[in-house]
């Protein structure tokens, strides 16, 4: 797979793989905002067909360099997120709590918590419909930083769960 040069934000935000990405998460974002119309199998599935599409086009991003502190406006509300996970916590009941290893500690044991999918769905919703916000004001040096700031909280934090 070559790598595309890109000189300028423009260049970069209207790119196909970005906007490949858009696609997708626009689709995720929209899933989540009706997902109690889904019974829990055709939640399930669309959900790992969705997160697998997702984390695809997050590999295939092109790799960024922001200049900028990372904290672009928030646009997902505390009740916006709130209602996501009350949905998914709805639709999965009994399922929606999954073991995460955090990490080695210095015998080689390592700890493990109990994390709500509920909660994980919220936290990649609220990061994706920030970036589909901020995307969707149409300006590129707004829409290049969330596109940073997105493909960041990815690497960092929700990549691993999805």
């Amino acid at each position: 797979m070559t790598q595309t040069s890109f000189n300028r934000p423009d260049d970069i935000v209207y790119s196909a793989q970005v906007l490949e990405f858009v696609a997708v998460a626009n689709e995720l974002c929209k899933f989540m905002e009706n997902c109690t119309a889904f019974e829990k199998p055709v939640f399930v599935n669309n959900s790992l067909r969705l997160l697998t599409y997702l984390y695809l086009k997050v590999l295939n991003l092109p790799e960024l360099e922001s200049e900028e502190d990372g904290m672009g406006e928030k646009f997902v509300s505390e009740l916006d997120w709130q209602a996501v996970k009350d949905s998914v916590q709805q639709i999965l009941v009994a399922n929606d709590v999954f073991v995460d290893i955090i990490e080695d500690n210095y015998l080689g044991d390592s700890e493990t918590t109990n994390v709500s999918i509920s909660e994980c769905y919220a936290d990649i919703y609220q990061d994706i419909k920030d970036f589909l916000v901020s995307y969707d004001l149409g300006s590129p040096a707004i829409m290049f930083e969330s596109l940073w700031e997105c493909r960041q909280s990815f690497l960092s934090r929700w990549g691993v769960r999805v």
